[in-house]
């Protein structure tokens, strides 16, 4: 089907219905185009192009696109669902209100888009490419980006939830108001990603590396963090609500105000770290280290302190009301400045009737 042909009939300019559906377009040139609100069904347009075609509000449903060049394309409001668009390109296409569901885009490249309110659900984007890309509002749900390339990314409000993210590349993103929710980043190095209140609630953190990181503010809450490394990182005010921490290295790091309250943190190295106003309410810190730490105004109460460390740690008002201490070394550490047992506290927290 020629040029002419294509847009004459999407334009109902034919006898023929402009739905195309079960058509072999393969291959051909369709560039430049006005195909706006298109709906395409079981199409084979593999090695085809349509570089700056106007596509906006266009469905491609079933559809062959594999190796499709949509450079500078409008794919405003597009829908692409259950289609395979393995290798093609999206190179600065515009894609705003996108949504791409239960498709294929291994191998695609998506390097310079401006995707707000874009959506990707339920889909493979392994190894696809987002150099440069602007994120804002989108969503990307229930879908794999294992070794997807999003290095000078820029997001805003973008959700990653349920998505399987290893060896994924942030290499110089900004992640602003970002939210993970159950993503996968074993062993992956955060060192060169900015981040402004960023979320990783429930995600596998396991083994990565934070160190010197701004995280004030971003939440960790039920993640999988063991072993993480957050050497001389900035994580004032942030949560790390009932997250498994085992064996992380917080030495140097701030955390003042910041929330572990019911964490696992046994094992875990606060040396020199500063947690003033630190809530480590009913934390398991067996075997942990807070050497010449802050603890002024931290609150340990109801914590397992069992073998802890506290070497030449600041105390002051330090809240360790009914801890569990078997163990526990406070060489050079004054206890006389912390708050002990509060035992009007303590005879209301055990009181039972009868």
């Amino acid at each position: 089907m020629t040029k002419d042909e294509l847009q004459a009939r999407i334009k109902g300019n034919t006898d023929l219905p402009p739905a195309i559906s079960k058509m072999d377009l393969s291959g051909n040139d369709y560039a430049g185009l006005d195909l706006a609100g298109a709906v395409f069904n079981q199409v084979d347009f593999r090695e085809s192009s349509f570089v700056g075609a106007n596509l906006n509000k266009a469905s491609f449903v079933e559809c062959q696109m594999q190796g499709v060049d949509l450079s500078k394309a409008n794919l405003n409001g597009c829908n692409v669902v259950k289609t395979n668009a393995t290798g093609s390109r999206f190179l600065e296409a515009e894609v705003e209100g996108m949504n791409i569901a239960e498709s294929v885009c291994n191998d695609a490249d998506f390097s310079g888009i401006k995707a707000k309110r874009t959506n990707i659900i339920k889909s493979q984007l392994n190894r696809a490419k987002f150099c440069g890309s602007h994120f804002s509002q989108s969503c990307m749900i229930n879908s794999d980006l294992n070794e997807a390339d999003f290095t000078g990314t820029v997001h805003l409000r973008t959700h990653f939830i349920n998505t399987a993210c290893q060896d994924i590349h942030f290499d110089g993103a900004t992640l602003e108001l970002v939210f993970f929710q159950n993503a996968s980043f074993d062993q992956f190095d955060f060192s060169n990603v900015i981040f402004k209140i960023v979320q990783f609630r429930e995600s596998r953190l396991n083994r990565v590396n934070f160190a010197g990181c701004d995280l004030r503010q971003c939440g960790f809450m039920g993640a999988a963090l063991e072993a993480a490394n957050f050497q001389g990182a900035l994580a004032d005010n942030a949560m790390f609500l009932g997250a498994s921490l085992a064996g992380s290295d917080f030495s140097g790091c701030g955390l003042e105000q910041a929330l572990f309250n019911e964490a696992q943190i046994n094992d875990c190295r606060f040396n020199s770290a500063r947690c003033k106003q630190a809530q480590f309410v009913r934390v398991n810190a067996t075997n942990a280290s807070f050497d010449g730490a802050d603890l002024s105004y931290a609150d340990f109460s109801h914590a397992s302190l069992t073998k802890v460390q506290m070497t030449n740690a600041n105390l002051f008002r330090t809240n360790l009301h009914s801890i569990i201490e078997e163990g526990a070394s406070w060489r050079g550490s004054d206890r006389l400045l912390a708050l002990a047992t509060d035992e009007k506290r303590h005879a209301a927290e055990t009181f039972s009737v009868g």
